[in-house]
C-alpha cells in the first residue's frame, strides 16, 4: 500500500469513527451545571438575533475543537438579560477522532423576552 492511500485509508477511518459523535444538548436551570466541569471551548465566529411568531432564537455560528465534539448550551433569563452560555462536550473516553477544527452552527430557542432586553452570549453582549 502507498504511502498516500495509507493515508487516506487513516483519515478514512479517523472521520467514520466521528459519525456516532455527540448531537447537540440543552440543559435547563433544574439540572445545569454552566458550563459542566468537563466543557470545553468554542470559538463563536458570528450570531443573530431572528424574530419568530413563537418567540426569538439566537442563531450561533462556530468552530469547535473536533467533528466528535458535541455542544451543550444553556439559556436563563434575568433581571431583563437573557444569559446564554455554548460550550463543546468531549467525545466520549477512548473514541478515535480526527484533530481537525469542526464548523457548528445552532439555533437557540430565547422565548419571548421583554422589549430592550439584553442578549448575552459566553459574557458578550449580543446584537
Amino acid at each position: 500500500m502507498t504511502p498516500v492511500a495509507r493515508a487516506v485509508l487513516v483519515v478514512t477511518f479517523l472521520l467514520a469513527a466521528c459519525n456516532g459523535s455527540p448531537s447537540p444538548t440543552t440543559t435547563t436551570p433544574a439540572d445545569a451545571q454552566v458550563p459542566p466541569a468537563d466543557a470545553g471551548p468554542v470559538t463563536i465566529v458570528d450570531t443573530e438575533i431572528a424574530a419568530g411568531t413563537d418567540g426569538h432564537r439566537l442563531v450561533v455560528e462556530g468552530t469547535q475543537p473536533t467533528p466528535c465534539h458535541g455542544l451543550g448550551w444553556f439559556v436563563e433569563p434575568a433581571n431583563g438579560r437573557v444569559e446564554v452560555s455554548v460550550w463543546s462536550e468531549p467525545p466520549p473516553t477512548g473514541e478515535v477522532c480526527a484533530q481537525v477544527i469542526e464548523a457548528f452552527s445552532i439555533e437557540i430557542d430565547l422565548g419571548a423576552p421583554d422589549g430592550g432586553t439584553e442578549v448575552v452570549l459566553n459574557g458578550q453582549v449580543v446584537g
